[in-house]
């Protein structure tokens, strides 16, 4: 029997290499309202279907014919960030989280509906958390980056110009806009005409 519908529709990879199970699990998951987009049994077959069908999340059995199944998983995170959730056997432990990259969650290899759809809203819902996360790590980054430069910039005009620090910066502003150019690529410029003078022969 199918659970309500998930919030939120996912089109997932399904690794598992034992038919009947795979087959129950997967109608579990189309009745959440999310998509299959392959069944693949082996962990090789499913790497290589990872890059060509651009899933939003896997599901992997642990153990694997031709691959253990984290080995799948780190080898799917070589083609881009996805985020796995890991069915464990009967018996089977979850590993710690942090020594397995790209695995969100653990399951039992036969969740129900009513384990899955839970299970997975809080997984995606935690992957989405960690790349907002990230995206705002590599803002702050370009933003440093970026002020790194313009100081750069400005320390060369007052060198060469003479001039003060609030007036260096006034005629980088005002040779960015003669340009048309943002202030960071004017900075960007100066630097980089620095840098080839300095590599000339004297």
């Amino acid at each position: 029997m199918g659970g309500p519908p998930a919030a939120i529709s996912l089109s997932l990879l399904l690794v598992h290499d034992q038919p009947e199970q795979a087959r129950l699990l997967q109608e579990a998951l189309e009745s959440l309202g999310h998509r299959v987009l392959a069944l693949c049994p082996s962990g090789q077959q499913a790497c290589g279907l990872r890059s060509r069908l651009q899933p939003d999340l896997a599901l992997i059995k642990d153990r694997l014919g031709d691959m253990d199944g984290l080995a799948a998983a780190r080898e799917m995170q070589r083609r881009g960030v996805l985020p796995v959730v890991v069915l464990l056997e009967p018996g089977r432990n979850g590993v710690c989280l942090n020594q397995a990259e790209g695995v969100y969650g653990y399951l039992p290899a036969s969740p129900g509906p009513e384990l899955l759809g839970p299970a997975l809203e809080l997984v995606w819902q935690r992957f989405q958390r960690v790349r907002s996360l990230e995206g705002q790590v590599a803002g702050l980054r370009q933003t440093l980056a970026e002020r790194k430069a313009i100081e750069r910039a400005k320390g060369i005009v007052m060198e060469q110009l003479g001039l003060g620090e609030t007036e260096a910066r006034a005629r980088l502003e005002q040779e960015a806009q003669r340009q048309g150019l943002s202030l960071v690529q004017m900075a960007e410029g100066v630097i980089t005409t620095r840098s080839l003078k300095e590599a000339q022969p004297k």
